[in-house]
């Protein structure tokens, strides 16, 4: 389904919010697969999003997102951290 999703938008205007979790971690993944095989997205348009919980993340975990966005994000902002309020994008 992740294919159908890339067909609907254009490079750029897709994010996924990545927390470091598990499920955020398959995610990525499955993007990261599909923009391969994807006649005109690339992994390097994608946003990574990160939703932080302002002081109730622990340590290791922030440095496992932002080490796993280093090494498989190249979007040119880089990561980008939200709050609820800053929701103005795709969602995966």
């Amino acid at each position: 389904q992740v294919d159908r999703v890339l067909d609907l938008f254009e490079p750029g205007q897709l994010g996924i919010a990545f927390n470091g979790g598990k499920d955020s971690t398959a995610v990525m993944h499955l993007v990261r697969e599909a923009c391969e095989a994807h006649p005109t997205h690339k992994f390097t348009h994608v946003q990574p999003i990160w939703f932080q919980h302002t002081g109730s993340e622990f340590p290791e975990v922030e440095d496992f997102v932002r080490e796993t966005t280093a090494q498989y994000f190249s979007y040119r902002e880089g990561l980008k951290t939200a709050t609820s309020e800053d929701v103005n994008r795709l969602w995966l």
